[in-house]
């Protein structure tokens, strides 16, 4: 199953996908590897799995994880900058 959102935050495109095991692995589309998503828009962590059928729910999982990831990035530069 494969999911994409067009960014305007990071300005690419972002892809989720799931290979076998049920992990969802993102990628932004550019780079060369994808890596496993966690809670909390992290990559390491408790990995998120998905191991239904519908499109829909996947699309949350996925969405829901790039506001987290997005959100974290934000205040992971407030704190530093």
């Amino acid at each position: 199953m494969k999911f994409e959102i067009k960014s305007k935050t990071v300005n690419r495109s972002i892809a989720f996908y799931i290979p076998e095991g049920g992990e969802i692995h993102v990628k932004v589309v550019g780079d060369m590897m994808g890596n496993r998503i966690c809670d909390g828009g992290r990559f390491h962590g408790d990995k998120i799995k998905y191991t239904g059928g519908d499109h829909e729910e996947f699309a949350k999982i996925c969405r829901r994880w790039y506001r987290a990831r997005i959100n974290w990035m934000r205040t992971w530069r407030a704190a530093f900058c």
